[in-house]
């Protein structure tokens, strides 16, 4: 649960978003963050591509939009 509560870099949180959007491999972030993130618990590899694990959702739930940019998105108007 150290995950939850640990505070990150403004790096590492970076890190930790573009592995929930799932465009960061391994090799496109810097290994001392990954290393920091996989410590944690928040992230994992699974055959050479980058994860969030269940408490690495939680840690980012507050922040995730809804949709992505790129997303397609539907208005509803009142």
């Amino acid at each position: 649960m150290r995950g939850l509560r640990a505070p990150l870099s403004p790096r590492e949180e970076s890190a930790l978003l573009r592995v929930a959007r799932g465009d960061a491999r391994p090799q496109d972030l810097a290994s001392e963050h990954l290393r920091r993130l996989a410590l944690l618990e928040l992230i994992r590899e699974i055959d050479g591509k980058l994860a969030l694990t269940e408490l690495g959702r939680v840690r980012i739930a507050p922040s995730k939009p809804e949709k992505w940019i790129g997303d397609e998105v539907t208005l509803k108007r009142p």
